[in-house]
């Protein structure tokens, strides 16, 4: 189930999307009052946390989200699924 994206100046307060599709269940949340951006995975093949986020793609969404946004990244691995919550600086996002 896809939906158009609103930008950023269009989301509410707390503004959802869900994704369903044969591998799980994704759904991404924005709140926009506490600078929070959560993405939870449920449902695909079983997890594990990787020994290292050493990869390019990893260092590359960590400066981004700390150094363009003035966040912080988290990573939740369980078996059921992983759950990214990004938190940033509101007055560094682009209208």
């Amino acid at each position: 189930m896809e939906t158009e994206k609103p930008a950023p100046h269009q989301w509410q307060p707390e503004h959802l999307r869900l994704a369903v599709t044969a591998a799980g269940v994704a759904l991404w949340a924005w709140n926009v009052d506490s600078d929070q951006f959560t993405m939870d995975e449920r449902g695909g093949p079983p997890v594990k946390e990787p020994k290292d986020l050493a990869g390019y793609g990893s260092k590359l969404v960590e400066r981004s989200v700390s150094g363009q946004l003035g966040g912080a990244i988290d990573y939740e691995w369980s078996e059921g699924g992983l759950i990214v919550t990004l938190r940033v600086n509101r007055e560094r996002l682009a209208a």
